[in-house]
């Protein structure tokens, strides 16, 4: 939500970003005990600096700078929040209860997809070192690709389902690009620079078929750098909540961008069909669809401003209300 530029009222967004990273902190002294249960050492063993105050703080874990004694380093340690696992597994057991028993009573609200969806992703999302695998598969695509955005290292013999070590990159909010004295300042080209994270998140998507599920303002940095053509680089983090497609879904998806870029309708309502949309047809009719995908260009074009976006995200939503479409869940992303 902190996301919705243009949809939300920004009093709303900026509320929201906060919950990103700057959410309750865990004591130094917990993170010093999930440490010391993780690596079976004591931190002072493994770092000679350690910063106890997080440089970000979210639902599932924190994050430290701090200074391998074995390299001189410095590094940004990653720690899970004590207990939040135990704690995140509860919830998920009683919001399926809440959503089974809202689809019973109200059909129109059938979140189960939603609970399932996020039954089945939690686990992997407390356990570190699945974001180790996905920060190394997704840093190799990028690279191989030859795309400037930055994936965070690893310290392979530093990483454990609680707790990883990963290179410590300094880095800005990806906010700035909106603030234009910042980008004159620095001399940056934030059309150069976004086009650029567009590109790696194609590349993720289309080439490698992994992607970040998760790209809130919180998980995606700027690192200045006059070397390269925008003159600073996108900086990928937390790759907790992750997705893959299939090659099916890789298509599926290319079809709705070129069918939305062409004004393509029957090349849209059937690329959504084979994607599992269930179309209520007496709904849909030619003049639907034409003001549909009218609309749904002007929400997804560069062009236009948060307020013209507010404007039209809203005629949007309007029609939905219709509800043309029944519920599923497709790659991650809850559709209507």
């Amino acid at each position: 939500m902190s996301a919705m530029v243009g949809t939300l009222p920004d009093a709303f967004t900026k509320e929201f970003l906060s919950l990103t990273d700057h959410l309750p902190v865990s004591t130094v002294q917990e993170v010093y005990r999930t440490v010391q249960r993780t690596f079976n050492q004591a931190p002072k063993d493994i770092f000679c600096e350690f910063d106890p105050e997080p440089l970000a703080s979210a639902s599932i874990a924190q994050v430290h700078r701090a200074r391998l004694r074995s390299t001189r380093e410095i590094v940004a340690v990653k720690v899970q929040h004590d207990g939040v696992d135990r704690i995140f597994l509860e919830d998920i057991e009683t919001l399926t209860a809440v959503a089974e028993q809202l689809a019973a009573w109200w059909p129109d609200l059938d979140f189960r997809k939603f609970a399932e969806e996020w039954r089945e992703s939690l686990p992997r999302e407390l356990d570190f070192m699945h974001e180790r695998s996905a920060l190394e598969r997704a840093g190799r695509a990028l690279r191989e690709a030859g795309n400037c955005c930055i994936v965070p290292k690893v310290h392979p013999k530093l990483c454990g389902p609680h707790v990883f070590v990963m290179e410590f990159i300094e880095a800005g909010p990806i906010l700035d690009l909106g603030d234009q004295e910042f980008c004159e300042k620095n001399k940056v080209d934030k059309h150069r620079v976004l086009t650029e994270l567009i590109h790696a998140f194609g590349i993720m998507a289309f080439r490698d078929g992994m992607f970040h599920a998760d790209p809130h303002a919180g998980n995606v940095r700027l690192k200045l750098d006059a070397s390269t053509p925008g003159g600073a680089r996108p900086v990928l983090l937390d790759w907790g909540l992750i997705r893959e497609i299939t090659d099916e879904e890789r298509l599926g998806l290319a079809k709705v961008f070129h069918s939305l870029a062409n004004f393509d309708i029957a090349g849209l309502f059937d690329v959504l069909e084979s994607l599992g949309f269930s179309l209520k047809s007496e709904l849909v009719n030619d003049a639907f669809k034409r003001d549909l995908i009218d609309k749904a260009r002007g929400v997804v074009k560069d062009t236009i401003n948060k307020h013209k976006t507010r404007e039209n995200a809203k005629e949007l939503g309007l029609r939905w209300v219709a509800k043309p479409f029944r519920r599923k869940s497709w790659c991650g992303i809850s559709t209507l």
